[in-house]
């Protein structure tokens, strides 16, 4: 007898409530369906993702539809011999689904999680939700970076990134395009300033994108350092102390 995939039963669960929950409110102009992905950041999830669980947030923010979809790191969902392990959960003006799935391991399993996640949801904005491939293959790239081992090895997998994605408009301008700026930002080479603030316009609300470009702007800083307080506030403190620093070695000289 054949043995159903766990994300195969997951998806019939997902379907089931989908069709229970949600049919007419799906039916409708404006999404209804929110989604909220969790990412586990216990030790045990991030040393089993191939680049860090950190980066799996990264990755599922490059790979995931732009609206109705909420991306961010959780504390442990136990199962840690399963990890790394995203918890899911999806809320219509009715109910609320939610699951854990396991063993999100890298970007093929993380892109075939979110096409199954959204291919059921109806919302037209949403139908027959499919990964564009330079954007998975991209960020499988992008892992194969994480783990390279000399500064030289890693622009090149980033340079090979962002010349395949400025071959279109819109990959150019996306998170994945983002992200690889970052990258290459913190290898701190010449062009570091210019692709953080590059990044920086393409996806402010990225995580770490005002911290890499407060550290790429030694001059002058206090620009990307009140833009993180206003993307990322829970660094309020640490960052309005360095504010204070800098302030102070100016006055100093």
């Amino acid at each position: 007898m054949a043995v159903l995939h766990p994300l195969s039963l997951w998806m019939v669960s997902l379907t089931l409530w989908l069709l229970v929950s949600g049919c007419e409110a799906l039916s409708t102009n404006t999404p209804t369906t929110i989604t909220t992905i969790q990412v586990c950041q216990d030790k045990h999830c991030c040393q089993r993702f191939t680049g860090r669980s950190s980066d799996l947030v990264q990755t599922l923010r490059q790979l995931a539809p732009l609206s109705g979809c909420t991306i961010e790191s959780t504390t442990c969902l136990s199962h840690c011999d399963k990890g790394p392990n995203v918890k899911i959960r999806m809320m219509t003006a009715s109910q609320v689904y939610e699951t854990v799935e396991h063993d999100v391991a890298n970007a093929p399993a993380a892109a075939a999680m979110l096409e199954l996640l959204f291919e059921n949801n109806q919302e037209e904005e949403r139908g027959n939700y499919q990964i564009h491939p330079t954007l998975l293959a991209a960020a499988s790239v992008m892992e194969r970076a994480h783990k390279a081992t000399t500064i030289q090895e890693k622009e090149r997998f980033l340079n090979s990134v962002m010349k395949a994605l400025e071959k279109e408009d819109e990959l150019a301008k996306s998170k994945s395009m983002a992200q690889a700026l970052v990258m290459r930002a913190r290898l701190q080479g010449d062009s570091a300033k210019m692709d953080a603030t590059r990044a920086s316009q393409l996806d402010p609300w990225h995580p770490t994108v005002w911290r890499v470009l407060a550290d790429a702007s030694p001059d002058d800083p206090t620009y990307a350092l009140n833009q993180w307080i206003q993307y990322q506030p829970h660094y309020r403190t640490k960052a309005k102390k360095e504010l204070q620093l800098w302030q102070e070695s100016q006055e100093a000289l």
